[in-house]
């Protein structure tokens, strides 16, 4: 958790984001294997995520897919 969304951790630690949700955020940017990228996705979804407390799974889903795709197409989930 604090060692690849540390920003997003601290957004759940903070209370503003419940575990099921950071276990979607989580899986959405495992295949992410630049530190940088990943780093920058982490920030994008920490300032971002509590704008989404009301979103289902699958838009939460979505909107992180949003924003992995925009900084690394090849890291995005396929169905």
């Amino acid at each position: 958790m604090r060692e690849r969304l540390p920003l997003t951790a601290a957004v759940f630690v903070a209370g503003e984001l419940d575990y099921d949700s950071f276990q979607i955020i989580a899986a959405r940017t495992w295949l992410i294997e630049d530190a940088r990228v990943l780093a920058r996705v982490d920030e994008r979804v920490a300032l971002n995520v509590g704008r989404w407390p009301s979103l289902t799974k699958g838009r939460l889903a979505a909107k992180v897919d949003a924003i992995v795709a925009r900084l690394d197409a090849d890291a995005v989930r396929q169905r």
